[in-house]
C-alpha cells in the first residue's frame, strides 16, 4: 500500500488517511501472531464461505479497534467478520458502525488471506479460466491491461490470473453488444468495464497509460470510478 499516493489522491481527508494507515500498520504487526496453515488442497478454501479462524481474527480486530477508536465496538466482531466474508459491504451490521468496522475488518481478512495464498501458492492452477479467483474463489474488482493480456486481480488474497478482454468475469457473457466501458477525464488510464446482462462492473487499469503501483493502492485511489459505476446502476 502506497500511503503517499493515497494521501495525494485525498488531500481533504488527511485525518482519515492517517487513521487508515495506522490501522493497516497495526494489522501487519498483529497478524504475526496468527497461525496460518499449509493446506492439502484448495478444497479447504471454499470461496466466500471458507472457514476462517473467526475467534482468533476477532481478537485481532478488537485489539486494533481499541487502539484506533475512542468508543467500544457496538457489534459482535465474530459476526461482523462472518458478515464481511458473506458480503464485503457489511450490509448485515448497523450502518452507523459499518465504515469503522470495514476499516478494521478488511485489512485483517486480506492480510490473513494473502499470507494463506503465499504459503499455498503451489496449489493454484496455472490453467484457470474462470472469472473467480483460482485461490479463494472471490470475484475480482480490478484488472490490469497490458499490450498482450488482461489480468484479473483478487483484492481479497492478492492472486492474479489471465482472462479474456471481451468476457464478463461475473456471468461469462461474451456478447460485445451487451458489454461496454466508460472512463472519466480526471482519472487517466482507468476504465470501468460493465456487463448489461448481469449489471456487474470491473475497474481496468491500462498499464500502457498508467504507472501501476499495486492493485490495492490503485483500487483506493480510483474510488471515484466505483461511485460513477454505482450511479449508472452497476454492482
Amino acid at each position: 500500500m502506497k500511503w503517499e499516493s493515497i494521501q495525494k489522491a485525498y488531500p481533504d481527508d488527511a485525518a482519515g488517511v492517517q487513521l487508515a494507515r495506522k490501522i493497516y500498520e497495526l494489522v501487519q504487526e498483529s497478524m504475526k501472531a496468527i497461525d496460518i496453515p499449509r493446506l492439502d488442497s484448495l478444497n479447504q478454501v471454499e470461496g466466500s464461505m471458507m472457514q476462517l479462524p473467526f475467534s482468533s481474527l476477532a481478537k485481532v480486530c478488537l485489539h486494533i479497534w481499541k487502539q484506533s477508536f475512542e468508543e467500544e465496538p457496538a457489534i459482535d466482531m465474530e459476526q461482523a467478520l462472518a458478515s464481511f466474508i458473506k458480503d464485503e459491504t457489511l450490509a448485515e451490521i448497523p450502518e452507523e458502525t459499518r465504515d469503522a468496522a470495514a476499516m478494521v475488518i478488511r485489512p485483517v481478512v486480506t492480510s490473513y488471506m494473502s499470507t494463506l495464498r503465499e504459503l499455498n501458492q503451489d496449489l493454484v492452477s496455472s490453467a484457470w479460466n474462470s472469472g473467480t479467483c483460482p485461490f479463494c474463489n472471490a470475484y475480482p474488482r480490478i484488472a490490469l491491461d497490458s499490450e498482450t493480456s488482461r489480468k484479473l486481480s483478487c483484492l481479497l488474497c492478492g492472486q492474479d490470473w489471465d482472462f479474456p478482454r471481451i468476457k464478463c468475469p461475473y456471468c461469462g457473457n461474451n456478447d460485445h453488444e451487451t458489454l461496454g466501458y466508460f472512463e472519466a477525464e480526471e482519472i487517466e488510464g482507468v476504465r470501468v468495464y460493465y456487463c448489461d446482462k448481469c449489471k456487474h462492473y470491473i475497474k481496468v487499469i491500462d498499464t500502457r497509460e498508467r504507472a501501476v503501483q499495486d492493485t490495492e493502492t490503485e483500487d483506493v485511489i480510483t474510488l471515484v470510478m466505483d461511485e460513477l459505476a454505482r450511479q449508472e446502476g452497476y454492482l
